[in-house]
């Protein structure tokens, strides 16, 4: 699963720390405890299951890059985009030439005109 336990434990711990400062107010010390474990399970469960939706809900944020190599690919792929957007952006370099301007004049030589 593609989800991190440590961020739901962390919800969870939260969870727990607070029922248990609120409960034991107006509770015994048992019935505090076992609010706040409830309390935690379901803080866990609700994290972990908001993770793994996140994660669906997602897929093309979550790529997993095994090497630097892959890395130094990936940004290369990406200048190489960038550089084909950049020219494709510029004046072309090839321009429009009429037939009439090859030959010259009335168009009969088979010579074109020298530049």
């Amino acid at each position: 699963m593609a989800t991190s336990w440590r961020g739901s434990l962390f919800l969870g711990v939260i969870s727990f720390l607070f029922t248990f400062l609120f409960s034991i107010v107006n509770n015994t010390w048992q019935m505090s405890l076992f609010r706040a474990v409830i309390g935690f399970l379901v803080f866990f469960l609700l994290g972990t299951i908001l993770q793994f939706l996140l994660h669906l809900a997602a897929p093309m944020n979550n790529m997993d890059i095994q090497s630097e190599e892959d890395m130094e690919e990936l940004s290369e792929q990406n200048e190489t985009e960038e550089e084909i957007d950049s020219a494709q952006n510029e004046d072309p370099l090839f321009q429009g030439v009429t037939l009439g301007s090859l030959y010259n004049g009335d168009g009969s030589s088979t010579k074109p005109a020298e530049f």
